[in-house]
């Protein structure tokens, strides 16, 4: 579960830096569009993880 939560948070400061990077270039449309994207990518991995964990802790 751990692995999975470095996974998302990696992705998350990868794609910060590449939004960032849009930014600067003043494609600030592109920018949001991939930070939105990834947050939403984020939120939905944390959910199953979040679903896994309580499924495991009930399954005792």
């Amino acid at each position: 579960m751990l692995d999975r939560l470095e996974q998302i948070t990696e992705r998350l400061i990868v794609d910060q830096h590449t939004a960032k990077q849009y930014f600067v270039n003043g494609q600030t449309s592109n920018a949001r569009a991939i930070l939105n994207d990834s947050i939403d990518e984020a939120i939905s991995d944390l959910k199953a993880v979040i679903d896994e964990w309580y499924y495991h802790q009930n399954a005792r």
